[in-house]
């Protein structure tokens, strides 16, 4: 809600009246409240405010009579918790707001709220932000006329949200025992100029017997244990069972004053969700009698005074079937802010509604059966459904259960056994890399009568207690050490010992540890269990990324041995020992320090990955970009390395394509290779390569599972469909300049050309980073083909084509796989995708060496191709006819030929 000018003045003239009262012997909050309930009733009452006794006598004559009309408050232990000071204070205050315009809704009731802010925990109010109670109510759904009901009004925010949504017909029916809370509500209603609002003082089980039923109900309930003396009492007054959780009485209660097909909506604790015993049956009592739609999970530190984890539970009156879904919501994400002050923006209420509104299930939405939720003990934590769909990261290959996989052992109960010999491996004892020694216990096992648990080589440890559990690979040397029951023992059936430590290092990543505290929310001694440990989903690895994980391994101990030989040098020389005897260690580590800096400054330089890592296609011809002097020269070949960059990936997603037209969408494929087709026929323009990407990338999107898939539709699409960045700038600075140039419409004298090479420069580098994945693709030219005479197995010998120098490494390949000699293959993990005809290695007689080289048009005799290498064109029969084969080859794999 915008603020107005004058607002801040009636905010200015109020705290000068605070500042004023602070010196008297009543509370701050006493007299804050008085001189609210003073401003309601001058600005009701229209009273001049002037001065003197005869205007006190009259201002304390219309606050009595708005007292008794309005505000009917029992004040609890006879205590009036606000208080009218009467003084020069309080009349320059109201003298100040007397001339500034003040909307009730507006004004008035903002400063209420802050007056509220401004009250501390031990005056007994209940405070709903603002955000959350119009989140509930968008949830809800409500629709103009309905009754609403609110147990737990505590200050009101359910009140002003529901005049937000069903204005000016809100039939809204609130209760709190609270005086302070009444008096607010009360005070808030008068300001929304409702007809239809009920506010009640007293216990919500006793006034609720009196009321008829509700269409809404909306409550933030209190959240507190009752001792077994307050259970029976309140039992006495409820007329039914009760729970020693209040939040779920208070539930129970709101429940039955729910009109058949009636919705309601409770902020609870996230506790409230998984807590065991009575809390359990209760919670299975509601799937009996009404219908769970929703369990939301909230941001932290959300609500007032606390860093407590809530959720929203949304219910409709309506039977809830077994086949019938519970709607499960991750949006602890939706936040705006930092650190403890978070709140929720409309942005992010839009978000929540939208993953409650959306019809599948994704990352952060999941929908159970009750019958899966019964069998998981009614828990209604959205982390323990959510994280069966959260690992969909195929990157990381296969995901299993550990219960699938492993046999999960407990560790042995050896904490009251006496001291001993025997080394006992805690759960303290456990680090991500290796086992602490120094803190294990000794223990005297002599006459230990229970099982004894031994580690294995390749066990996997685990820490039972913490929400951030440390996981260890047990190497060969540390196998037989007795294990205390603080520890889990994964035991795994048959994986191998690299694929073990990679699930070791998901563990102990930030996602692993992300994913165990999410099975703790709001626990107070964050334990595992082995239910908890059988259902974890962990990813099982490719050989890619488990290679990768172990230069990164490699990487982080390296850098530790220079770190910790640099604090030895140093500890040195506070020793005291001779600058002389370290003096060749310094220069070494001197030595180490340039290099590293130098190649920390280089990782960050696109040219630099470019030149060292991209596939040679693309590395090769940016190297030539600036070959030329002059500034015609460099901004032709600018030009020249657009077009090609585009073919590059056009021709790359083409071949992904064809190697898997089955799983894509057969009707997309079509249109794509008959476009592309025609295209060729007639030479492809810089607008023809575009929209041949562009629709590439969108038959990939329906390609699930796949790696390179994945990479082109996200690179050419956002989550949402629409298009991402690089294909906007692709359009501007590559289709749109190459058409200008080739119409001489672009830059046309020197200085010109020079700003408009170094601006294309940059917007080149910006569309490379942007396909920084190629980077990991393994282009391979197959030289030669040996097959054994002893089991036919073949062996390739292969040129990595990486980089921008022409001198190839070379290599051997072992594979099944049946590869053709002088052509080109995409390596992705275990597979091989041919990228011919697309791309072809062909002699240049212009150069009169191989070059690589790319489709352009066809010609009378074969088809123009054009070089990566040289940019030059040359004439291709074979070219022809085997892309008129892979052409017709495609249209039959997709019957449409």
């Amino acid at each position: 809600m915008e603020i107005s000018e004058n607002y801040y003045q009636l905010k200015k003239a109020f705290n000068q009246y605070v500042a004023a009262t602070r010196s008297n012997t009543y509370s701050i909050e006493e007299a804050a409240l008085g001189a609210v309930v003073a401003l309601v009733v001058a600005k009701k009452d229209e009273i001049n405010i002037s001065g003197g006794i005869a205007f006190e006598i009259k201002l304390k004559q219309h606050i009595d009579q708005f007292e008794h009309e309005y505000l009917q408050v029992n004040w609890n232990e006879n205590r009036v918790p606000y208080l009218v000071t009467y003084d020069q204070a309080l009349f320059h205050f109201l003298a100040n707001a007397q001339y500034l315009i003040l909307d009730w809704d507006v004004e008035i009731l903002t400063l209420i709220d802050e007056v509220v802010l401004s009250f501390p925990t031990s005056m007994g109010f209940a405070y709903t932000p603002p955000a959350i109670s119009e989140l509930m109510f968008t949830l809800l759904e409500p629709n103009e006329g309905d009754k609403v009901f609110d147990p737990s009004m505590g200050t009101g925010n359910f009140l002003s949200a529901a005049f937000d949504y069903l204005m000016p017909k809100t039939q809204y029916t609130g209760i709190d025992a609270n005086s302070i809370n009444v008096l607010i509500c009360r005070l808030k209603s008068l300001c929304l100029g409702s007809r239809y609002t009920t506010i009640l003082q007293g216990n919500s089980f006793e006034l609720a017997a009196t009321l008829a039923d509700f269409d809404l109900v909306i409550a933030n309930p209190p959240a507190f244990k009752l001792s077994q003396a307050q259970m029976a009492a309140q039992s006495d007054i409820s007329q039914g069972p009760i729970t020693a959780e209040m939040s779920i009485n208070f539930i129970n209660l709101s429940l039955t004053k729910l009109c058949l097909g009636g919705k309601a909506a409770f902020l609870v604790p996230m506790t409230m969700l998984f807590s065991s015993g009575n809390a359990a049956q209760e919670r299975e009592k509601w799937f009996n009698k009404y219908r769970l739609l929703s369990v939301i999970a909230l941001p932290a530190s959300l609500l007032l005074h606390t860093s407590m984890k809530c959720a929203i539970l949304l219910f409709e009156n309506k039977t809830q079937h077994s086949k019938e879904k519970t709607r499960f919501i991750d949006a602890t994400d939706c936040f705006s802010g930092a650190g403890k002050n978070l709140m929720l923006s409309r942005d992010n209420i839009f978000e929540i509604y939208h993953r409650f509104q959306q019809p599948d299930a994704d990352n952060s939405v999941i929908d159970i059966c009750t019958k899966q939720i019964s069998e998981n003990d009614f828990n209604l934590l959205p982390s323990q459904y959510l994280i069966k769909l959260k690992p969909n990261h195929s990157l990381l290959g296969e995901w299993q259960q550990v219960g699938k996989i492993a046999e999960v052992l407990q560790g042995s109960s050896v904490a009251k056994t006496p001291k001993g010999d025997t080394l006992v491996i805690a759960g303290k004892c456990i680090k991500p890399h290796f086992i602490d020694f120094d803190s294990a216990e000794h223990k005297d096992l002599s006459n230990f009568d229970k099982r004894i648990v031994h580690t294995q080589k390749n066990d996997l440890l685990l820490q039972r207690i913490g929400d951030k559990p440390n996981a260890y690979c047990v190497k060969a040397h540390e196998q037989g050490l007795v294990v205390a029951d603080t520890v889990f023992i994964l035991r795994f059936y048959d994986l191998k010992a690299e694929n073990i430590a990679f699930i070791a290092e998901y563990i102990n990543s930030d996602e692993g540890q992300r994913l165990f505290q999410s099975f703790h929310s709001g626990t107070v001694i964050p334990t595992q269990t082995k239910k908890i440990i059988n259902a974890l989903l962990v990813p099982i690895g490719n050989s890619k990324i488990m290679a990768m994980v172990n230069e990164l391994n490699k990487l982080t101990n390296t850098l530790k041995t220079e770190y910790n030989k640099a604090e030895q040098y140093k500890k040195a020389l506070f020793n005291g020992e001779q600058v002389a005897n370290i003096t060749t260690d310094i220069a070494n580590a001197r030595f180490t320090l340039n290099a590293l800096e130098k190649a920390l400054k280089q990782k960050d330089d696109i040219s630099y990955r470019i030149s060292n890592q991209y596939p040679f296609p693309l590395a090769y011809a940016y190297r030539h970009i600036f070959i030329d002097k002059e500034y015609a020269g460099i901004y032709e070949r600018q030009m020249k390395y657009g077009e090609q960059f585009l073919l590059f990936l056009t021709s790359v997603a083409l071949a992904v394509i064809s190697k898997h037209a089955q799983q894509c969408d057969n009707t997309m494929v079509r249109k794509l290779i008959e476009k592309f087709d025609s295209d060729v026929k007639k030479a492809l323009s810089p607008g023809d390569i575009y929209s041949g990407l562009q629709a590439s990338c969108k038959v990939l999107a329906s390609l699930e599972n796949n790696l390179l898939a994945k990479q082109f539709s996200q690179l050419w699409l956002k989550p949402n469909g629409k298009e991402t960045e690089f294909a906007r700038a692709a359009l501007e600075h590559l289709v749109k300049k190459l058409n200008d140039h080739k119409h001489h419409r672009g830059p046309s004298n020197r200085n010109e050309r020079s700003y408009a090479i170094e601006q294309q420069q940059s917007e080149l580098n910006t569309l490379l980073a942007n396909v920084e994945f190629c980077s990991d693709w393994q282009i391979l030219l197959v030289e030669e083909i040996a097959r054994s005479w002893r089991d036919d197995e073949i062996t390739y010998s292969v040129s990595i084509l990486q980089g921008d120098h022409p001198s190839f490494k070379r290599a051997l390949l072992n594979t099944q796989k049946p590869l053709a000699k002088d052509k080109l293959y995409l390596k992705v993990a275990d597979d091989f995708i041919c990228l011919y005809p697309l791309l072809s290695l062909n002699y240049n007689p212009e150069t009169k060496r191989e070059e690589i080289f790319s489709l352009d048009k066809l010609t009378k005799k074969g088809i123009s191709i054009k070089s990566f290498d040289s940019g030059s064109s040359i004439e291709s029969e074979r070219v022809r006819s085997d892309y008129e084969y892979w052409v017709d080859s495609l249209k039959k794999q997709l019957a449409i030929g």
